[in-house]
Parts: structure tokens; sequence; C-alpha cells
């Protein structure tokens, strides 16, 4: 009985490490998959020159553009939190640029839950961290529909890679889902909650406990959104911060002397946004430069040139937001201040 215990025990710790290390393995293989697509008839040594011939000139606009958009997001952030508690915006904007240098590394935009943690654990203590995360995953569902607005604004102009048209659809049948959920989850139908409250009486009391005290955080989290002028304000910061991201593909494509119509800009950041909801290896290597560089390719540009674009997009994307990450990360988190540590 005694070895019984033990191998089920072995049995556990093996299949709780398998698990990520799959998942990883799964990631890379993605990864390496689109990696081999994207060099697929591709003139190295033209991205190269490509490269080598960036417009040195750029980075400063590049600079100021990148500082804009993630001011924006915490804006948009801190204005979703503050109905249900005041935190200070340089911390939100700290927790903001931390959890998207996680996104970088993490698959599946743990990011997200990373920022949330943080700020949950730090000044939101008060609310708890599934509340900060609802908000979070709340101004996930803005960004969506404002790249859903884009994505219409776009069709109704140019015709769209088959691809990119499924993908939309798909996003866009989650978003009513999402949408749905939360109107039933804020306003359950009066069988619902009848229904709901039989299967808590068989539910022992601790887990009860839980269970409603995990609904309830969501339930603050989701009043982050109460009221009609706030969910449009919300949308138009969503709206804004899209544009700003349409500016930052202008300027890095222009770069390596690649320059584009409004049309192909907004169609090449709905790829990057579609790209990285793939689950691949950490910053979603192999998965962006093959969406950037179809899209590029669907409207007629040299597939190298195109290659080029999109690995510089990409470093431009997530190397910025990677470096400032991890030194916040240091300096507010790890570092021992006052002999303790955060």
């Amino acid at each position: 009985m005694r070895r019984l215990v033990k191998f089920q025990e072995g049995n556990d710790r093996l299949s709780s490490w398998i698990g990520p290390v799959g998942k990883g393995l799964l990631g890379l293989f993605i990864s390496a998959a689109f990696i081999l697509l994207a060099l697929k008839g591709v003139d190295l040594d033209q991205v190269l020159v490509q490269l080598h011939e960036v417009e040195a000139t750029m980075f400063l606009p590049i600079f100021l553009t990148l500082i804009l958009i993630y001011l924006l997001k915490a804006f948009r952030w801190w204005y979703l939190i503050f109905p249900i508690k005041s935190i200070a915006f340089g911390r939100i904007l700290t927790s903001t640029i931390i959890g998207f240098m996680a996104n970088n590394a993490l698959p599946l935009r743990g990011g997200d839950i990373v920022r949330a943690h943080l700020l949950g654990s730090g000044e939101g203590k008060g609310i708890g961290t599934t509340a900060i995360f609802t908000t979070v995953a709340l101004d996930r569902v803005f960004e969506v529909l404002s790249l859903l607005t884009v994505a219409v604004l776009v069709i109704l102009m140019v015709p769209l890679p088959g691809w990119m048209w499924n993908s939309l659809i798909i996003l866009g049948i989650a978003l009513v889902g999402s949408v749905m959920g939360i109107v039933v989850f804020r306003n359950p139908p009066k069988v619902l909650g009848k229904w709901w409250g039989s299967m808590l009486i068989f539910l022992p009391g601790r887990l009860e406990e839980t269970l409603s005290r995990f609904l309830e955080q969501i339930r603050i989290g989701l009043e982050a959104g109460n009221g009609k002028l706030r969910l449009v304000n919300i949308y138009l910061l969503a709206v804004s911060e899209t544009a700003v991201n349409g500016v930052l593909v202008y300027l890095s494509l222009k770069m390596v002397g690649i320059e584009l119509s409004f049309v192909v800009i907004i169609s090449v950041l709905i790829a990057m946004n579609l790209a990285v909801l793939i689950p691949a290896a950490p910053a979603n290597i192999g998965v962006f430069e093959f969406a950037v560089m179809t899209t590029l390719e669907f409207f007629q540009l040299n597939k190298s040139i195109a290659l080029s674009g999109a690995v510089i997009l990409h470093a431009i994307s997530i190397i910025p937001v990677s470096v400032v990450g991890f030194i916040l990360l240091v300096k507010e988190w790890i570092v021992p201040k006052e002999g303790v540590l955060k």
C-alpha cells in the first residue's frame, strides 16, 4: 500500500512536470513550423541588407510612439479600476509594462495574470487579485472591440486574406459570447439564480465559501464597466490606442524603407493582433513574422522585403517593453527595500 502511495505521488509529480514541458514543446514546434514557412522562398541576403539599412532617424519617433501607447494602455486600465478603488497612475503604469514584458515570455497572454497579481498584491490588495484580473479581462474585451471596428473599416475598402477573414469571424463570435456571458453574470435569469442556489446546498461549506468569494470578486471587477458614458469613454480610449498602434506600424516599416497606404497599415495591425492569439513559443516568434509577412505579400510586396519589415516590427514591439519591464520588475518587486522583499 505504501509503495502504491509513493508510486502515485511520483506519478503526480511527473504529470505536473510533463504538462508545462509538453505545452512549451508544442509552442516551440508551432513557432519552428511558422519560421520554416516564413523562410521558404526568401532571399536571406536581401533581408539582411534591408535590416542593415534602417533609418536611424526613425528611432526617436518610434520611441515616443511606444511611450504614448503604454500611457494610453495604463490610463485606460486606471480609468477602468477607478470606480472600484483609487490607485496611483504610476503604479498601474508599472504593472502594465511588467505585464506586457511577461506576455513576451509566457504563452496565452500570461502577463495579464502577472500584472493583475502585482497590482492585486500591492495597492489593489483591498479588492483582491481576482477582481483586478476581471478588469484586465474587461479591458481586453474593449481591445478586441476596437480591433474589430478598424477591421470593418478595412473590409469596406479592400479584400483581406482568407485566414484573416476566418480569424476575425472567430474573434467576433468570441466577443459576442464574452459580452453575453458578462450580461448573464450581472443579471442572471431567475431560473438560473434558483438553480445556482440549489447547487450550493450540495457543496461542502468551505468550498461554497471559496466559490462565493471568487464570484463576488468577479462581480466587483465587472462594476468597472458600470455606466453607459464610461463604456463609451473606454471604447474611445481603446480605439485611440489602436490608431496610435497604426502609427507605430507605419514608422517601424518605414524604418526599413517600406511605405504603405493607410489600409495596408491597418491590415498589418490586424495581422499582428491575430498572431499573438496563437499559442506558440515566447513572444510568438515565427507566428508573428509569418502573419505580417503574408499580409504584406497579399498587398503585392516582395516576400524578402516583407519579412524584413515583419522582423523589425516584431523587434520594436517586444524588445523595448521587455527591457523596461524587466528593469521595473527588479527595481519594484525583487530588490529588497528597507530590508523587506516586496
